[in-house]
């Protein structure tokens, strides 16, 4: 009776470990083909040519939001970029830190609230003293994907 009880707690937990890790799968939101993904200098270099038309990126992720999933950062030497996904109707795991990953979509630059940088900075997992740093809104540059593959 004791041994059954064991083996029984033992699975449990087991399957209580399985089930909480995250799974990642090979593509999120929408799925595509490409044959040439720029790499993230190249479209950064390229923004006023590529701004608002739909390009492939390759990159590889620095940052996901620690809340749900539903940004992710790229970064190419000083420049960053932060992805969001196509009418809020997907999100990554957070395991994808550190995976290369091609997506689909539109880049922009745009300026976001004072509110909204702090507000990512708590997503990051950020101390009180850093968000307190935003002082005034922040450009940045953006990536709406539609689709984000993981290579």
């Amino acid at each position: 009776m004791k041994l059954s009880l064991l083996i029984l707690s033992i699975l449990t937990y087991a399957l209580t470990l399985t089930s909480s890790a995250e799974t990642i799968q090979s593509t999120y939101g929408k799925k595509f083909k490409y044959d040439k993904a720029y790499s993230l200098n190249e479209i950064l270099t390229d923004i006023n040519t590529i701004s608002g038309k739909e390009v492939t990126l390759k990159a590889k992720v620095v940052k996901v939001c620690q809340s749900k999933g539903c940004w992710m950062g790229l970064q190419a030497n000083d420049k960053s970029v932060r992805v969001t996904f196509e009418g809020y109707s997907f999100f990554v795991p957070m395991s994808l830190i550190n995976k290369e990953v091609a997506l689909k979509g539109k880049l922009f630059e745009k300026t976001i609230s004072k509110k909204t940088a702090r507000h990512y900075l708590s997503d990051e997992g950020k101390s009180k003293e850093e968000i307190e740093k935003i002082t005034s809104d922040v450009k940045e540059y953006n990536f709406i994907a539609s689709g984000v593959q993981v290579l």
